[in-house]
């Protein structure tokens, strides 16, 4: 089992007083990573969320949140799990301004194919869920995504979910790395082998 903590930007407004951020964060983080240990494999999620969801926390209080996190992903030195909506001009303002120096990724991608090199020079990977049955901007990100940046995932929005059978659980992702397979003309073995190499490598996980 290995864990990563964080705030989600929808979890913000559960939190009162804004100048709590930074108190908050430094609890958790020093709670978690000392229980945790070794097995704490990384930063999140957290992120930026400009949709109807994450416009219910203000923009000013995301930007701060998401700055402390790369902050603590420096001082714990691990990479980090990006939650971006909406925001990708503000996400890599900020990530310019404090780069994370293990990486990590944009999870559940469903930004355009532009915004690619511009995280990626970044140092972050790009990880695709069930978006890929439906959008056509996430397949042609993903045919463009280069093959040691590649990663799966099954979280998905509700909407999507009702293709597949309930409850929604890890054992899905064999249903998202197929549908991967098909939209990049590769085998599912090469898709596998991009996934694991990729968490292993980011992540510093062993799956083999």
């Amino acid at each position: 089992m290995w864990g990563a903590f964080g705030w989600h930007p929808w979890a913000l407004e559960s939190l009162e007083d804004p100048a709590g951020y930074s108190e908050g964060l430094e609890s958790g983080f020093e709670t978690f990573a000392s229980h945790w240990g070794h097995q704490l494999k990384a930063i999140g999620e957290f992120g930026l969320d400009r949709s109807r969801m994450g416009q219910r926390v203000c923009d000013q209080d995301q930007r701060t949140v998401f700055a402390l996190h790369l902050d603590w992903a420096q001082t714990l030195d691990l990479p980090v799990i990006l939650h971006i909506v909406k925001a990708d001009g503000a996400a890599i303002e900020a990530l310019r301004n404090n780069p994370p120096k293990r990486g990590g990724v944009v999870h559940s991608y469903s930004s355009h194919l532009e915004m690619l090199p511009r995280y990626a020079e970044l140092g972050l990977s790009f990880s695709y869920s069930s978006s890929l049955l439906k959008v056509p901007k996430v397949q042609e990100a993903l045919r463009k995504t280069p093959e040691d940046r590649l990663m799966f995932e099954t979280d998905a929005p509700q909407s999507l979910r009702q293709n597949f059978v309930k409850p929604w659980g890890p054992h899905h992702l064999t249903k998202i790395v197929e549908a991967a397979s098909q939209i990049l003309g590769k085998s599912v073995e090469w898709c596998w082998s991009c996934h694991r190499e990729n968490c292993e490598r980011v992540f510093g996980l062993y799956l083999s």
